[in-house]
């Protein structure tokens, strides 16, 4: 016997409930980013403070179920050396205490204007490899 809670719909002025086919636009697809996380991280387990830049992206094709791309770029502290969606940052980007982040601010706006840089291009070549 299968127990089943029904799924509550999200509210229809929820971010996350996108309904693509409703919005007006005549071209063939629509491209939907967002951002989940961005600054700088320290955890518990490192005392090093970190950029951390998030990214989300999906490809909808009006009419259709299935997005044609759908992926999270991570720059930073969550990236994963290796991995298709991460991106590690210069280790020059890692301070060690708050104070050493403070002082080099601006290096820290260069870090992660570096790292939208990485993930849009990064982003734009996943797109082009699924939708060829």
């Amino acid at each position: 016997m299968k127990a089943c809670i029904p799924r509550k719909a999200p509210p229809p002025n929820d971010i996350d409930n996108v309904d693509y086919d409703k919005i007006t636009t005549d071209a063939d697809a629509i491209l939907h980013l967002w951002i989940d996380e961005i600054g700088v991280y320290s955890s518990h387990m490192s005392t090093y403070y970190i950029p951390r830049l998030n990214v989300g992206g999906k490809l909808w094709v009006k009419g259709q179920d299935e997005s044609l791309y759908s992926e999270e770029i991570y720059y930073g502290v969550d990236a994963k050396a290796g991995k298709k969606w991460a991106i590690v940052p210069d280790a020059k980007y890692a301070y060690p205490t708050f104070d050493a982040l403070m002082a080099k601010i601006a290096e820290v706006q260069t870090a992660l204007a570096s790292g939208t840089s990485q993930i849009s291009k990064r982003m734009s070549e996943q797109i082009y490899s699924a939708i060829k």
